[in-house]
């Protein structure tokens, strides 16, 4: 029997500076997760979007045309590409909103999953 084996972030990762091989603090490189939009990259692999354009994180293109297109859930959000999306959006699963939680194809806040009353800062 084969052992199961799980991905695993390096401590390196999470310390709020620059080091090792990351492309930005805690970001990118071979062992941080991968970046935000606008952070700084070396290769495509280093972002979120997959698109590393001038040194930098860029978005997919279409999640900034202002059109609900490709495979987003509402407009420039949602799917597999795009940035979660804010309550009251549409969705088609947990997973295309913020609060991470999709409910009758909308975004619920979390006050609204759990039903109970949380602080939003």
């Amino acid at each position: 029997m084969r052992a199961t084996l799980e991905c695993a972030f390096f401590f390196t990762c999470f310390e709020d500076f620059f080091n090792g091989d990351e492309s930005d603090i805690d970001c990118g490189g071979s062992r941080c997760p991968k970046c935000s939009n606008a952070m700084k990259c070396k290769e495509d692999c280093d972002c979120i979007s997959n698109i590393c354009k001038n040194g930098r994180c860029a978005s997919y293109l279409s999640c900034e045309d202002n059109i609900k297109n490709q495979n987003e859930t509402d407009i420039d959000c949602g799917g597999i590409k795009c940035p979660r999306c804010d309550n009251l959006k549409n969705c088609s699963d947990d997973c295309d909103c913020i609060s991470g939680a999709c409910k009758n194809n909308q975004h619920q806040s979390a006050t609204m999953k759990t039903g109970m009353n949380l602080l939003h800062y």
